[in-house]
Order: C-alpha cells, then structure tokens, then sequence
C-alpha cells in the first residue's frame, strides 16, 4: 500500500501544474463542496441564488453538492 500512495502521490504533483483550479466541475461529488467556488469562480453565488430558486428540494439534482456540507471520504494513503 505505501508503494501505491508514493506513485499516487507523485502523479498528483506531475498533474497538479496541468489541472483546473478546483478540479473538472462534472468530477465534483457531494464530499467536494469547498471546490465548487474554485470551478465556477465569480459566478459561484448567482448560481447557488438561481439554484436555491429553480430547485429548491434538489429534485433536479441527483447530488446536491451545491448546498450540502461535505462528506468526507477516508483515503487510505492519509490513514
């Protein structure tokens, strides 16, 4: 296991300078709602205000990350 999570770290360093800030907006899972500012920018609360008005129970949204609070995901490289 630690020989996995020095490459997986190490890709994620090679990667990092090449990524979008905040990750690719159509990766983001419920457990990342402190990257949805980075991947909408300025645009980030007039969506969250638009969001709250056309879908306000999420029935639209098969994952409400805009909204709900992270779920945090164990990695085992961390434990």
């Amino acid at each position: 296991m630690a020989a996995f999570c020095r490459w997986l770290q190490q890709l994620h360093a090679a990667l990092e300078p090449f990524s979008l800030p905040g990750g690719y907006v159509n990766f983001l899972g419920p457990e990342a709602s402190d990257q949805v500012a980075n991947s909408y920018g300025p645009n980030t609360e007039h969506l969250l205000t638009v969001k709250s008005a056309v879908d306000p129970h999420f029935v639209f949204t098969a994952t409400p990350f805009l909204s709900a609070p992270p779920t945090p995901i164990p990695c085992p490289c961390e434990a």
